[in-house]
């Protein structure tokens, strides 16, 4: 996927959600992070 397919996406929900809350406003600001490293980390010696 791409950036601009996201936007598009999450513009589209973010829209939807807005249409049914009249108390949100009318207009949606998108931020996007590029090259965001997800790192997986284990929880070592912690017990739940």
């Amino acid at each position: 996927m791409t950036n601009e397919n996201a936007k598009q996406i999450a513009s589209k929900a973010v829209a939807a959600a807005m249409e049914r809350d009249p108390g949100t406003g009318n207009g949606i600001d998108v931020l996007v992070i590029p090259n965001l490293i997800l790192v997986k980390e284990e929880n070592k010696g912690v017990n739940h």
